[in-house]
C-alpha cells in the first residue's frame, strides 16, 4: 500500500481512539461528581425531631400557588391582553412578507 495511505489512516485512528478516550473520561468524570455530590438519604440526616417533612401532596400544592400567583403578575403586567386578542388583529407585515417568500420559492425579488 502506499506510505501516504497508511499515514492518513493512522492519523485518523489516533484521532478517533483520542475522541473516544477524551469522551470516556468525560463520562467517569460526570459519574465521580455525581457520586461526590448526590444528595443524602432523609435517614441520614440528623434531625431534632422538629422538622416535618412535606408531603408529596403539599409540595404539588405549594408549586401551582406559586405558578398561579406568577402568572396573575404577567396578566397584570400585561394588562389582561388575552391570546385571541392577538389572533384577531390578523398576521403581521413581518408574517406577511414571509408567507410571501414562501409562495415565490424563498428568493427575494432582485437577489437573484
Amino acid at each position: 500500500m502506499d506510505s501516504t495511505f497508511l499515514q492518513g489512516l493512522w492519523i485518523t485512528v489516533m484521532g478517533m481512539g483520542l475522541v473516544f478516550l477524551a469522551l470516556g473520561i468525560l463520562v467517569l468524570a460526570m459519574m465521580a461528581l455525581e457520586r461526590l455530590f448526590r444528595p443524602r438519604a432523609k435517614g441520614a440526616m440528623a434531625s431534632g425531631g422538629a422538622e416535618e417533612s412535606s408531603t408529596e401532596e403539599e409540595e404539588i400544592a405549594a408549586i401551582t400557588v406559586a405558578l398561579a400567583s406568577l402568572l396573575a403578575k404577567k396578566e397584570a403586567q400585561v394588562g389582561n391582553r388575552q391570546l385571541g386578542s392577538a389572533l384577531r388583529d390578523g398576521p403581521g407585515s413581518w408574517s406577511v412578507v414571509g408567507r410571501g417568500q414562501q409562495l415565490r420559492g424563498g428568493r427575494i425579488r432582485g437577489h437573484e
